[in-house]
């Protein structure tokens, strides 16, 4: 078991904290141990028609800055801390998509999406029951591309590897699974 024997804040943002514990680990070693704290990433499958008539999934893409590269990826965004994750992840899909989700399941439970150093947990949902009301408006510093997937082009995107976003492949795979897409 690990042992806290003091921790101090490095950094804090609206987004982020950065802590440094002095530790003892289980082998009884001490060390540091750097811990980022953020809030809850929430992520949506949400499943309308393609344009080939297929069930499709609803994909974002944009550049990632810490990668520096593009990304395809499911719906995702940050927890405030005044809502609950539905209307969080509401929030988030009408602002990158424009869609509006009338039914929500979650889609399992909890990730953890980097355990090693963060204490991120995400909450990840699934909708087939969508309605398209225009884009509400992307965050500050986000330029995000929407385009609606076969589901068998998804599929071989998960294969190939060209989807590299962990709550995107967690929640896709879980999606074809549970729901037979």
């Amino acid at each position: 078991m690990w042992q806290t024997l003091s921790s101090r804040l490095i950094y804090e943002n609206p987004w982020i904290k950065v802590r440094e514990d002095k530790v003892i680990a289980p082998t009884g070693a001490e060390g540091i141990y750097s811990v980022v704290e953020s809030t809850t990433a929430l992520g949506i499958v949400a499943v309308t028609k393609a344009d080939n008539g297929e069930p499709g999934v609803v994909m974002v893409g944009q550049h990632r800055y810490p990668l520096d590269c593009y990304s395809i990826e499911i719906p995702e965004g940050g927890k405030k801390v005044d809502e609950t994750p539905e209307e969080g992840i509401t929030r988030e899909l009408l602002e990158e998509t424009g869609y509006f989700p009338h039914s929500l399941t979650r889609l399992g439970g909890l990730i953890h999406t980097s355990n090693c150093f963060t204490s991120e947990e995400g909450i990840l949902f699934f909708s087939d029951n969508l309605e398209y009301r225009g884009q509400q408006g992307e965050d500050e510093t986000e330029r995000i591309d929407t385009k609606v997937y076969p589901i068998s082009e998804i599929k071989k995107m998960l294969s190939d590897g060209t989807i590299t976003d962990a709550m995107s492949i967690v929640g896709l795979y879980r999606a074809i699974s549970v729901y037979n897409l």
